[in-house]
């Protein structure tokens, strides 16, 4: 074992050169003698070295010391190495890790956790310094906002912000980022628990009765928050009061097992207990499922726009909890993980008057530029210009839908700040565009020549529908 760890040392020492510099080290294993000699070896390469046998630990030191390498175990106690990297790399995504273990490593399973814990883990630690967590907080953020994406709007799109429990926003930073939103003329459009955060054994759907406990607290101090501190925020009006989003992040599950059925009655009964304890709030709020196939787990409950819009009807009939204000936020990129066709989704939610939120990102292959689609992870492009949102638009304007529109989007690894701000601005202005040639569509013909069998003549219709929405987008773009 010492050869081991003099070997990592010196790697440290090729690869994290300047000791010189007192970088800081938290080493995390969850056998202290291990680690304790792991520490010393490390302090003769020059480091000043931090180091605890509990992961729990770990977030706290790395907030309060200038961190700049944290070497640690794949499996410790109360923690596994993969959640607790998901929880560092909010706290600070540039920095770098170790990881190192005994047992056999399944390589597939450890590359697929690590990115999908970072999405930001590839990127470059100098390519966003003033987006690092520790220099923007989400009152900075709305700020820039309001500076420098609001003035870049037409005026017909009002600005929104959506934001998770307890990592973007809690019942500390909650009064200020009100303030700051009221004064912007930014609204709180949707809340969610980040439950995926803390809960990675079924959170609310979990058959460990102790998680489940801790998620369902989780989800009503979310609905706390959103009627206190933060209700000044709402928007004046009340068609566009927040949505409060249960993605379904927390209720995954990796064995084949009859136990999954018992989870599915424990998401009824505990979103049931979540409903009743928001209606003696107020029943204000519009809440809806985010449906996705998988994430950090192969299989979730709630996969699908089907099975969120049925599970709402099965709440009615088991529990008596109105469908009113119920519905879905279906994020276009997750239909289109799987292959499935997000204007049939859109078709099922209009049809069962469950279309409360939307995000309108992409998952790639579906303009001819942007490489991605099915089968892939979770890319959360921005918007964009293509026949299928034009269609959406044009479906959801017929149906009346004036609620908000999320850009749950991620600027690309390779962006600076500035050319990270651009592509939001890129994102809304192609929704903007896809709006207004659908606007100008002529469904009547459109109609008429899919009923005389005419593909062809309907598919020029819509090509020029997105000719006129790619000029739309330049004329938005460079006023």
């Amino acid at each position: 074992t010492g050869s081991i760890y003099r070997k990592i040392g010196n790697a440290i020492r090729e690869f994290y050169p300047h000791a010189d510099y007192a970088i800081v080290t938290t080493s995390v294993d969850d056998e202290k003698e291990m680690c304790i000699s792991l520490s010393e070896i490390i302090i003769e390469h020059g480091y000043k070295v931090l180091y605890t046998t509990d992961p729990l630990k770990v977030i706290d030191l790395v907030k309060s010391n200038n961190v700049s390498l944290l070497i640690m175990d794949v499996k410790m106690p109360r923690l596994n190495g993969m959640d607790l990297i998901r929880l560092i790399k909010r706290e600070k995504s540039s920095l770098p890790i170790i990881m190192i273990t005994g047992y056999p490593f399944n390589p597939d399973i450890g590359i697929k956790r690590t990115f999908n814990a970072g999405k930001g883990g590839f990127v470059p630690a100098d390519m966003r310094p003033a987006w690092e967590n520790n220099n923007l907080s989400t009152a900075e953020m709305i700020k820039l906002v309001k500076k420098r994406i609001a003035p870049r709007m037409p005026d017909n799109v009002e600005l929104g912000i959506e934001m998770h429990y307890d990592t973007e926003v809690n019942e500390k930073t909650a009064p200020e980022i009100a303030d700051i939103l009221a004064d912007s003329k930014i609204y709180l459009a949707m809340i969610t628990p980040g439950a995926h955060s803390h809960f990675a054994y079924g959170g609310i759907a979990s058959l460990d009765p102790d998680e489940r406990k801790k998620a369902e607290e989780f989800g009503m101090r979310t609905v706390d928050l959103a009627y206190g501190p933060l209700r000044k925020a709402w928007h004046p009006e009340v068609s566009k009061w927040p949505s409060y989003i249960i993605w379904n992040g927390s209720f995954g599950y990796d064995l084949a097992t009859v136990g999954v059925q018992q989870m599915y009655q424990n998401l009824k009964e505990s979103i049931a207990k979540l409903c009743k304890y928001e209606e003696k709030e107020g029943g204000n709020l519009h809440f809806c499922f985010e449906p996705k196939p998988n994430e950090g787990h192969p299989a979730m409950l709630i996969p699908t726009v089907a099975s969120a819009i049925l599970f709402w009807r099965k709440l009615e009939e088991e529990f008596n909890i109105t469908r009113k204000k119920k519905g879905v936020n279906k994020e276009f990129g997750h239909s289109e993980m799987i292959g499935l066709d997000h204007i049939y989704d859109s078709v099922e939610e209009l049809d069962n008057n469950a279309m409360v939120h939307m995000h309108l990102n992409s998952q790639g292959y579906n303009d001819g530029i942007i490489l991605g689609g099915p089968g892939k992870y979770d890319i959360d492009h921005g918007t964009r210009v293509n026949g299928m949102n034009i269609t959406i638009a044009a479906l959801i304007k017929k149906a009346g839908y004036i609620r908000w529109k999320g850009h749950d989007m991620q600027v690309r690894p390779y962006d600076n700040e500035e050319q990270g701000i651009d592509r939001v601005i890129r994102s809304i202005l192609s929704w903007e565009a896809c709006e207004s040639a659908a606007s100008r569509l002529d469904s009547n013909q459109l109609m008429n020549y899919l009923s005389m069998r005419e593909t062809a003549k309907a598919e020029d219709l819509m090509r020029e529908a997105l000719v006129d929405a790619e000029r739309t987008f330049d004329i938005l773009y460079k006023r």
